[in-house]
């Protein structure tokens, strides 16, 4: 309810945070604490943590909506400058979804999206074999072999194994296997088996 023209105007401004004495003890005297923006407020819900810590059930919400942390300075009775650290800018409905999910334990698999105001499904793009040695080409969705002119093959997994660096002349894919055409040896370390210049290579995409 503050009469501030950096704060009044702001859409979804909300405080979210716990406290151990009732919400209506804590808002008592709102209108002369900087956490409060030294204005009245007005609750606009309440939920009770039960079997869970509630210093971290807080910091779940804050860590995920601080895209959207208000930020605004305000001044005391004395003067004195004060940031309010737990405003933030959202849909009173979205806080309600993030809370169910804190308690469902889902809410790890979701992140804020400030343009849409929404929860959106965390997508974590894994590397697998096949996008490893293919790639898909943006400007028709197709799937491409990855071009190398050379590869170093190792033999073993100490420190000091033997390799060499070797020609690659085609790469070809065919029912999920990639195979390499070898070419030429262009160079040997620690004097490494020989390779003649007809060998292939395969990997199988399961």
């Amino acid at each position: 309810m503050s009469q501030d023209p950096a704060i009044k105007d702001v859409k979804h401004l909300y405080k979210i945070g716990f406290s151990t004495n009732s919400v209506e003890q804590r808002i008592a005297n709102a209108e002369n604490e900087p956490t409060y923006l030294m204005a009245l407020v007005k609750v606009q819900a309440s939920y009770k943590v039960v079997n869970m810590n509630s210093q971290k059930f807080e910091d779940l919400i804050h860590q995920l909506l601080k895209p959207v942390q208000f930020q605004v300075s305000v001044f005391d009775e004395k003067g004195v400058e004060h940031q309010p650290q737990d405003w933030f800018v959202v849909p009173l409905p979205v806080v309600d979804i993030i809370i169910q999910k804190i308690m469902d334990g889902s809410i790890l698999g979701y992140t804020y999206n400030p343009q849409l105001e929404c929860l959106e499904k965390r997508i974590v793009k894994e590397q697998t074999t096949l996008n490893k040695y293919t790639y898909v080409d943006e400007a028709d969705g197709k799937r491409y072999l990855r071009r190398y002119d050379a590869l170093r093959l190792f033999v073993g997994y100490h420190k000091d194994r033997e390799s060499a660096l070797v020609q690659v002349k085609d790469i070809t894919y065919n029912n999920g296997v990639v195979e390499y055409h070898l070419g030429l040896i262009l160079e040997v370390i620690n004097n490494m088996f020989l390779l003649t210049s007809t060998i292939s290579g395969a990997i199988n995409f399961n």
